[in-house]
């Protein structure tokens, strides 16, 4: 998603509210959505404030009402949640443009590191399908400011020294020496470390799964499909 750093939504800086929604989101983990009230709290406007801007979001995609959740827990009001592009939007970044020379190296880069994340067998997961979608797909755009990028994992055979596909994550994690990591994490580490060595720190590549794709009914395009070359 293209986000312009001088854009206003309420007369709110974009930067601001998106932020601000991303931050909403991060603790939503019931999936009950978020009060107006709070949101105006966070962003220390008033809730007649807050609920325009819901409301030019709801318009947008980016939230959608959520159902009044139990009273004995929370309190009465409007609730609201992600949309359709509420998980783009909370993505996106304000990066300085670039070109589609650029754009087309990085999708280059992508692909190499896709054949060696394949051909690694100590890697719990591999890459079966590499899709883009969004921005990037225009052949006439000139400009973007990130490239969307769905990738589909596959879990490779657990190797005979673990019980179980949870085990050999919990060793990659333990092996990667990462700090603060909660087991939570150890849990899907697989995952985690396939995706940061396609992004490899990349602040224009976005990573998003198939169910963000087919969530906004994007249409996408596949520069690989199939697991050639994979040690499993």
């Amino acid at each position: 998603m293209n986000l312009d750093r001088t854009t206003q939504i309420a007369g709110l800086p974009i930067k601001i509210v998106r932020d601000a929604i991303r931050e909403m989101n991060r603790h939503d983990s019931n999936d009950y959505g978020w009060s107006v009230e709070r949101l105006g709290d966070h962003l220390k406007i008033s809730a007649t404030h807050a609920e325009w801007l819901c409301d030019i979001l709801q318009q947008q995609g980016i939230l959608e009402r959520a159902p009044q959740p139990d009273t004995r827990w929370h309190s009465l009001g409007m609730y609201y949640r992600l949309g359709p592009t509420g998980t783009r939007f909370t993505n996106a970044s304000m990066l300085k443009r670039v070109d589609r020379t650029r754009v087309d190296r990085l999708l280059v880069d992508l692909l190499e590191r896709v054949k060696q994340i394949n051909a690694n067998g100590d890697l719990c997961c591999f890459v079966n399908e590499i899709r883009l979608f969004g921005s990037a797909l225009d052949k006439n755009g000139t400009s973007f400011s990130d490239v969307d990028i769905c990738c589909v994992l596959e879990r490779r055979k657990t190797p005979p020294q673990y019980k179980e596909w949870t085990d050999w994550n919990i060793a990659r994690a333990e092996q990667s020496h990462r700090q603060s990591i909660q087991y939570f994490e150890m849990l899907n580490y697989g995952e985690t470390e396939v995706k940061r060595l396609l992004k490899n720190r990349s602040p224009y590549l976005s990573l998003h799964s198939l169910d963000d794709v087919v969530g906004i009914g994007a249409w996408s395009c596949p520069l690989k499909t199939g697991p050639d070359q994979v040690s499993v």
